[in-house]
């Protein structure tokens, strides 16, 4: 399953309070210790389990380009975003519980990749960062350069 990065106004993120209607007005999309507990309750819920094999971190926080842009655009990097530490954390504290088996990374910068292997060597789980998954496609091809 998988937790949205940063999404103002996220209707994911309003969806969180099923098996009860959306919650309105919804809330942001982060990747803060709160919402990360957030959407893994949520999944636990909707799946109907007591475990999630892989918790899927859908894009970051901070402003990267992604879904098939290149370049990074300085005028849209916002400020307060949630540290990947941070993130890492929660997600810790959710594999401690049993709740969660394995991390993984999706719309991530090499940069972003650097850093998620740091903070999980730091907190003691770098065997449970498992997986990235990139756009790649016969017409995004920029991972093979």
């Amino acid at each position: 399953t998988k937790i949205c990065g940063y999404f103002p106004s996220s209707p994911v993120a309003a969806a969180r309070s099923y098996p009860n209607p959306p919650l309105d007005p919804a809330p942001d999309g982060r990747l803060d210790g709160a919402s990360v507990r957030s959407a893994c309750e949520a999944s636990l819920r909707r799946l109907n389990t007591d475990r999630i094999d892989l918790m899927q971190i859908h894009w970051p926080d901070r402003y990267v380009p992604a879904f098939g842009m290149t370049t990074f655009h300085h005028d849209q990097k916002r400020e307060g975003d949630v540290p990947i530490y941070e993130t890492a954390e929660a997600l810790k504290t959710l594999i401690d519980e049993g709740k969660i088996r394995y991390i993984g990374l999706s719309n991530e910068s090499t940069l972003g990749v650097c850093k998620w292997v740091k903070a999980c060597e730091e907190l003691g789980i770098a065997d449970k960062l498992a997986t990235i998954q990139n756009s790649y496609s016969l017409l995004d091809r920029r991972f093979d350069s």
